[in-house]
């Protein structure tokens, strides 16, 4: 059986030791953005737990309230209502977000200030009756969970789809500058998704928690997996067949 002797060439083993080296990088900054996301899904359902506290509280420090419940009593403008495509699996529909006018927090430029409220999530059949709605509702007490506007919105961007002169009712993503753009008025920076509470609203809320978009830890074991074939495909090519020993010279004739 002949025998394999290790020999890389230095060009290959550097690439590989540097590929290898970023393969295993990549694995475990997905494993942190993994735990990361773990812990935050903790401390959401820990916050989602307490008691529901006041808006004006709330938004004293938005970060530090993240998730957590919040009872906010105003009006609804049924007017400014948009829906937000959203799908679902096996399902497709739209988030009603309509802003609420409170009052019990401080104007900006002598205006009340609205919160964009995530209502829930209907099916495309009933999106003409949530547009059919008009003119104002309430007062009323809303209660759900405060969600940072960062996280449903790009804040700070421009508002493209608010820059046209007539109203989009329909909007294919959550972008909490272009609707406060439409609707004229001052916005607080954070969005409240309503819960499923027994308030008489439609459609049925849910209370906000935060969901990873990609499965961290998936990804982690990709780039572990990788690096290992990486590695297996590296020493299989450095493993060189040893060249056989030089023939043995036949023994001397014996003298007679």
């Amino acid at each position: 059986m002949p025998s394999l002797s290790f020999r890389p060439a230095l060009v290959p083993a550097l690439a590989s030791a540097a590929g290898f080296a970023l393969l295993l990088t990549l694995g475990f900054w997905q494993l942190s953005r993994h735990h990361e996301t773990q812990d935050l899904m903790t401390l959401a359902q820990a916050r989602l737990a307490a008691p529901p506290i006041a808006l004006a509280e709330a938004l004293a420090d938005p970060e530090a309230n993240a998730w957590r419940r919040v009872r906010a009593r105003g009006t609804y403008r049924l007017d400014d209502t948009v829906l937000v495509l959203a799908r679902r699996p096996n399902a497709s529909g739209s988030l009603v977000v309509s802003p609420l006018v409170v009052e019990d927090i401080p104007r900006q430029d002598g205006a009340p200030v609205a919160i964009l409220v995530d209502r829930g999530w209907i099916s495309f059949r009933d999106e003409e009756k949530a547009l059919a709605e008009r003119g104002d509702r309430g007062p009323l007490d809303v209660i759900g969970s405060l969600v940072p506007a960062r996280a449903r919105g790009r804040g700070g961007d421009a508002p493209s789809q608010a820059a046209a002169p007539e109203k989009h009712r329909r909007w294919l993503k959550f972008d909490v500058p272009g609707l406060e753009a439409q609707i004229g008025r001052p916005v607080a920076p954070v969005v409240l998704k309503r819960g499923d509470v027994d308030d008489g609203d439609y459609p049925e809320g849910e209370w906000a928690v935060p969901r990873p978009r990609v499965n961290h830890l998936e990804y982690a074991w990709t780039w572990f997996l990788t690096a290992a074939i990486l590695a297996g495909v590296f020493l299989s090519a450095s493993l060189k067949r040893a060249p056989p020993p030089p023939p043995s010279a036949p023994p001397s004739p014996a003298a007679p």
